[in-house]
């Protein structure tokens, strides 16, 4: 089963959050949706905000979803992943940047005015 995506075109980037239940294939498909939004709205800053996605990444997971993710998107986007704290291991950030792509993640903290916080 594929996320529900929905998508808000800021002055500056695109953010798009997805929900539902996680699945590897499931993180594949997104990344196509986020790839073909970004280029729709010709926006080259991407938000993906996934505080919504029920479930967890097993690290090798982490590893082929970056890959994916720097593959597909290459150094023509930007990324920046918001999640809850507890499931970041920053496997995709040290992934990304050997196939050329820049991929930030973070927890959202509405105690510092809603900024991501690494």
């Amino acid at each position: 089963m594929d996320f529900e995506v929905v998508t808000a075109v800021e002055p500056d980037y695109v953010r798009i959050t997805a929900s539902g239940r996680y699945s590897l294939e499931s993180v594949f498909n997104f990344l196509e949706v986020v790839k073909t939004e970004a280029e729709r709205v010709a926006r080259k800053l991407v938000l993906i905000d996934s505080r919504d996605v029920e479930g967890n990444m097993s690290e090798a997971d982490r590893f082929f979803a970056g890959r994916r993710l720097a593959e597909a998107f290459g150094p023509r986007l930007k990324t920046a992943v918001v999640m809850p704290a507890y499931k970041i291991t920053k496997l995709g950030e040290s992934r990304s940047p050997l196939a050329g792509h820049r991929f930030r993640a973070g927890s959202f903290d509405l105690a510092f005015g809603g900024g991501i916080v690494a």
